[in-house]
């Protein structure tokens, strides 16, 4: 039986990195910390926003616009940090690494992983 999802907005997953970050001591260049497990979530983009280049618009299945991001990825939920790099990957396998804070997506909703 596959575990239902909580959407949350942006912001709250934001919150959520950013407050266990900061709970946890963790800044971009803290030492690791291997007691502390990593806290992921993934970050949806709204579909048909993406055009073709004759201007028709492209959709894509869920997996190729739901993102997976963690906690100390750049410097976005980072408390020490006045950056805002984000990095995800998409959870198809089509985009790894991909600098998410440069893109003007639109996001559709967030959820929280379970940590392991």
């Amino acid at each position: 039986m596959e575990k239902e999802i909580v959407k949350i907005a942006y912001s709250q997953m934001r919150h959520n990195m950013y407050d266990y970050n900061r709970k946890h001591g963790i800044g971009y260049h803290s030492p690791d910390k291997p007691e502390v497990p990593n806290l992921y979530a993934v970050i949806v983009y709204k579909d048909r926003q993406w055009k073709d280049h004759e201007g028709n618009f492209i959709s894509y299945p869920l997996e190729s616009r739901s993102y997976k991001v963690y906690n100390l990825v750049g410097k976005h939920f980072t408390p020490t940090m006045n950056g805002n790099s984000l990095w995800g990957s998409a959870l198809d396998g089509t985009d790894s690494d991909v600098r998410l804070d440069q893109y003007d997506w639109d996001v559709d909703y967030c959820y929280m992983l379970e940590q392991n």
